[in-house]
């Protein structure tokens, strides 16, 4: 597969599984599930999108133009401000339930970000 124009590598789910070091792989195992997951990861070579839409964009690849994204909390006790630190789409869902005071499983992908935020 990786002779294909568009393909600038795979990993099988056994690499998936192993405890590399490639920081991209670890989006890969958050969202793999093996009774609907493919058997071989795709990675696109940049600003290819593979889509079957559309649209151009769809965060699925570890490029920075695809995984860095702008995200706004705004409302009644979020105070005004902006950062620049990277974070990650998982840390929205423990984010807001800490807002919102609901309880959610220590044991999540994200992390809350609500320090950062009342730091503004």
């Amino acid at each position: 597969m990786n002779k294909i124009s568009f393909v600038a590598n795979t990993y099988t789910i056994e690499e998936l599984k192993s405890d590399g070091d490639k920081e991209f792989l670890l989006n890969y195992k958050r969202s793999f599930f093996p009774e609907r997951s493919y058997e071989i990861i795709i990675l696109p070579k940049k600003y290819y999108t593979h889509n079957h839409d559309n649209y151009g964009v769809n965060h699925g690849t570890p490029y920075d133009y695809d995984s860095h994204v702008p995200i706004i909390f705004y409302g009644s006790g979020i105070k005004t401000g902006k950062n620049n630190k990277r974070i990650s789409t998982v840390d929205i869902a423990p984010t807001l339930a800490e807002i919102l005071g609901i309880k959610y499983d220590e044991d999540v992908d994200g992390r809350s970000l609500l320090n950062i935020i009342e730091q503004q």
